[in-house]
């Protein structure tokens, strides 16, 4: 048969037209579609976070070493700057809290503070707002300790007449509104405060009037300095000088770079390429979109747990964590002031007059030591002291309404200033061995403290002396 004849065989005839896919075959596609594709966005957020981790420590080792020691070798400039302005920026997105009972986990605090200098090349002030470091804001933190901003550069609170300090705390009012409409999650340790939202439940936990008393005396009436070094053609980027000098000296680690540097890369190219809307790309296209994103590595540790949780929400929890860890030692912010994290947030100001404890610790007028205390044991030795010469002062009625104020703060499990008036509570105890109204309150007092569980952070300052006046009272309460 000749290949004529063979092309000229006539072909069964064909339809044109698919047969309709049935609603449930159409609905089965677009679920395994839908499910495929979100699988692959979730791992490869899995395998993004981890290239993530990975080429922060990398370009941290080395490359970063460089670009700071080429900036910061022409800070020669010197000058003593003054704190003006402090708080504690608390950086809270509501949409990513998976559980309002934890949502301290999903929060974010960096100790900030506007600092003022004067030189020659000018009349007039400069003013710049530098933020440290950025920790989880856990159930432990606490505000009295927080003392630097970074390795090296200090912070330091305003303080009161008294010399406590008085620290403040700035949300903004997304997160302050969520806060204030959502119901009270602390309720086993700190059940009886009375407590109406979560806002509510913030300002009890970091209402510490006794550790403000501590952080206040003991850091004495020196004015709060900052060294600052600046390049002298630009004065009014000026930075701490402890943290120009860590930068600029710190040493490289090339074997971490390229080793880390590898496997980044490696997780980094297939994460990628495994996002759907990248592999639809043309090869050139998705080269371009793969490599440019590379160039924002220094802010990764900010946006690229951001872009994760839109794929997965709880590795990007995860690698948030992880890259601020990374970015521990280096975190740090300069900016003007009112460019600073949360400078226009809402404010919560922790004063010793106005907190919850206006009625008993609050309510004497304290006088700052002429000589800042060695320690904080010192400082709380001073405390009890002083508030004992205060007690003392009392008539008999007032010592018994002060006790029984103290004793309804137990009972309600506000227990941050009691310790301070235990020698004031033994002095009375003692002066009065007759069993007089003011040695009752004051023995109900102790009782009351001694049978309570008392959920304050275990590294609260001046633990020594806080044992010493626990065990001073006890025989004779």
């Amino acid at each position: 048969m000749t290949r004529s004849s063979r092309s000229e065989r006539p072909r069964e005839p064909q339809d044109s037209t698919e047969a309709p896919l049935s609603w449930p075959r159409r609905a089965a596609l677009w679920i395994a579609g839908g499910l495929g594709a979100n699988l692959l966005g979730w791992l490869a957020a899995i395998w993004i976070g981890a290239a993530g981790v990975f080429l922060s420590i990398a370009w941290s080792s080395g490359p970063q070493g460089i670009v700071d020691a080429m900036r910061y070798k022409k800070f020669t400039g010197q000058v003593d700057g003054t704190i003006v302005e402090s708080w504690l920026a608390i950086e809270l997105d509501p949409r990513e809290v998976p559980n309002p009972s934890y949502w301290r986990a999903s929060a974010l605090a960096s100790a900030c503070e506007v600092v003022e200098y004067r030189g020659e090349w000018s009349a007039a002030a400069m003013r710049r707002a530098f933020c440290g470091i950025r920790l989880k804001f856990s159930d432990q933190y606490t505000l009295a300790g927080v003392r630097e901003l970074t390795f090296g550069a200090p912070f330091r609170w305003p303080r009161d007449a008294h010399g406590f300090i008085v620290p403040e705390v700035r949300i903004d009012e997304a997160a302050r509104a969520w806060l204030a409409a959502g119901k009270p999650v602390d309720t086993f340790m700190h059940g009886k405060r009375g407590a109406k939202n979560m806002l509510d439940e913030l300002r009890y936990d970091l209402d510490e009037p006794v550790d403000a008393a501590i952080a206040g005396w003991l850091a004495g009436a020196a004015p709060p300095i900052v060294p600052l070094a600046f390049d002298p053609g630009h004065p009014e980027s000026a930075l701490p000088a402890a943290v120009v000098k860590a930068r600029a000296t710190a040493e490289a680690n090339w074997f971490a770079v390229i080793v880390l540097g590898a496997i980044g890369l490696a997780l980094w190219f297939k994460g990628m390429s495994s996002l759907p809307f990248v592999a639809a790309l043309a090869p050139v296209g998705r080269w371009i979109l793969m490599i440019l994103p590379l160039a924002a590595l220094p802010w990764w540790g900010t946006y690229l747990p951001r872009a994760i949780s839109n794929f997965n929400a709880g590795f990007a929890e995860v690698f948030r964590d992880m890259l601020s860890d990374v970015n521990l030692v280096r975190r740090f912010v300069d900016s003007a002031p009112e460019e600073a994290p949360l400078a226009r947030g809402s404010r919560i100001v922790f004063e010793a007059k106005t907190s919850v404890y206006a009625d008993t610790l609050g309510r004497f007028d304290l006088k700052p030591p002429v000589i800042a205390p060695s320690s904080d044991d010192a400082a709380l030795a001073m405390l009890g002291a002083a508030l004992a010469a205060e007690v003392s002062a009392l008539a008999d009625a007032e010592k018994a309404a002060l006790f029984a104020r103290l004793k309804r703060d137990v009972d309600r499990d506000l227990d941050h200033a009691g310790i301070a008036f235990f020698p004031a509570a033994k002095a009375t105890i003692v002066a009065n061995p007759g069993d007089g109204q003011p040695a009752r309150a004051a023995r109900a007092f102790l009782e009351a403290w001694s049978g309570a569980q008392h959920g304050y952070a275990e590294e609260q300052p001046a633990q020594k002396e806080r044992a010493r006046i626990e065990k001073d009272v006890a025989a004779v309460r």
